[in-house]
């Protein structure tokens, strides 16, 4: 099964982003399990395993800059990506997978 870890901040727009997603992953992409981590505890969990993509969510747009430098300072080889604004509070899941899994 491919993991991938969404950082994120714990708001009512990840609640909702959560809570609609399991039904997408069963229905369109099943090998996938997505994780979350919430700024500003997520370095344990970026650690836990290698994960197919790091995805950053718009809500941490004023801190990617600081989170991309500390993941490359931890050299961790998964490639980190962010995921539109627009996509997510719409969760476009349909948009943000292929998006996330592109090479």
């Amino acid at each position: 099964m491919d993991a991938i870890l969404i950082l994120s901040k714990n708001s009512g727009q990840t609640q909702l982003f959560l809570r609609d997603l399991p039904s997408f992953l069963a229905d369109t992409e099943p090998r996938l399990m997505v994780e979350f981590a919430f700024y500003p505890d997520y370095i344990e969990k970026i650690k836990e395993q290698p994960w197919l993509v790091i995805g950053i969510s718009p809500e941490l747009l004023i801190e990617e800059k600081e989170i991309r430098s500390k993941i490359e300072k931890m050299n961790i080889s998964s490639p980190v990506k962010s995921i539109r604004g627009v996509h997510y509070g719409l969760r476009r899941f349909d948009l943000i997978f292929p998006a996330l899994l592109a090479k």
